[in-house]
Parts: C-alpha cells; structure tokens; sequence
C-alpha cells in the first residue's frame, strides 16, 4: 500500500528529516512510503497475532503476498541464486525482505544495484547504507524473520 504524504506525516518521528520515502521505497525505486497490507493498521495488527501464536512464517507468506500483489513485476526467487551469485545484475535488480519476529514488529528491504552491493534505507532517514553482496545474511540488525528475494528487470 502506498501512502499519501499527508500520511506519512503522522508516521514520522518529529525529529526526522522531510523525507517521504521509506525502506520499500528506496529499494522498489518508488518515490513514496511503502506500507504493507490493506491499510496503516494491518501489519501490527497481524504481527501482534503471530507473536502470540508464533506462527511467523505464516505471517511472512501473507507479507509477501501482498508486496507481490502490489508490485506484479516482482518475482520470488529462491535463495541459492543469491548465494551463488547467479542473477546477472547488469540485467536483473534483487530486492530482499524480513520481518523482526517480535510482537513490536518491524520490516525491512534492501536492494542490491548492479555493482553487487546492497543498499537500505531506514524508514524517513536521508541516509543510504551501502554493504558488500556477501553480508546480505549479517546486516540487518533487529531483523531475525526469514529473508526473501525478489527479482525484476533492472530499471
């Protein structure tokens, strides 16, 4: 779900910068904040019900369903063609996703650009993190769901 700026306002930190775009999206090219589920309220909602009945991958399935019906051209695959780097990046962009499994809740995205290297941003923050392709696995901080790789035409 894309978000109108006047949305996003009532979303960030009072301290933050003016800056409408999130984790999802920097890394889907998208000059908005990406949301996920059918409205402000469905991801909390939904994770506070998966931290108590721990069914997390449950939870992720539903996540992914709507980041891939929200952005068709995104396709899932799996992740032995990020491990032994055989995604031509010159041709294809790699966008990865995880949740933290806690009842607080919290998603992230990363996009890798053509040089191998994997891009973040955090929530309404300027800044872009940069990371070489192999620490795909160690950088995400209090991010500990399942990471899952999506894959469309490089832009």
């Amino acid at each position: 779900m894309w978000l109108e700026k006047a949305e996003v306002e009532k979303y960030k930190k009072l301290d933050s910068c003016n800056n409408e775009i999130n984790c999802g999206g920097h890394a889907l090219h998208v000059n908005s904040w990406y949301q996920i589920g059918d409205d402000i309220n469905w991801f909390n909602d939904e994770i506070r019900k998966a931290s108590h009945t721990r069914e997390w991958r449950k939870f992720e399935h539903k996540c992914v369903r709507y980041i891939l019906s929200d952005v068709p051209e995104l396709k899932l695959i799996n992740r032995r063609l990020v491990d032994n780097v055989e995604v031509d990046l010159e041709q294809y962009e790699i966008i990865a996703f995880r949740i933290a499994r806690n009842w607080l809740g919290s998603f992230h995205f990363m996009r890798c650009e053509s040089n191998g290297d994997w891009t973040e941003k955090c929530g309404s923050r300027t800044t872009i993190y940069r990371y070489p392709y192999e620490d795909i696995y160690d950088i995400w901080g209090n991010m500990d769901g399942r990471i899952y790789f999506f894959i469309r035409p490089r832009r």
